[in-house]
């Protein structure tokens, strides 16, 4: 016995059957091969395309050079922080609490 999905897809399949396949019109290529000999590419100058290049290099070269200098900053920092940590441990454990 056939599931309800299948009968849907024979009923629809079946629909179909009587229908002719679309034709297109008998100028169709021609005026599609006018709209492509028609049209003009961009073209962008070789000064243009090394001004874009070099800010290109030139925003990724900050970049780089601020993530290194984030990157140590953060490791001296957290330097910073374990030896607090330690003498905070220090002088809770010994009970000077005003050394």
């Amino acid at each position: 016995m056939k599931s309800e999905k299948e009968k849907w897809v024979n009923s629809v399949m079946g629909s179909l059957a009587g229908l002719q396949r679309a034709k297109p019109g008998p100028d169709l290529f021609a005026k599609i091969e006018r709209e492509i000999v028609g049209q003009e590419g961009k073209i962008i100058s070789m000064s243009q395309l090394r001004v874009a290049a070099a800010a290109a290099i030139l925003l990724l070269a900050i970049n780089v050079f601020l993530l290194n200098r984030y990157a140590k900053s953060e490791t001296t920092s957290t330097s910073e922080w374990v030896s607090e940590v330690d003498s905070d441990e220090q002088l809770i454990s010994n009970y000077n609490l005003y050394e």
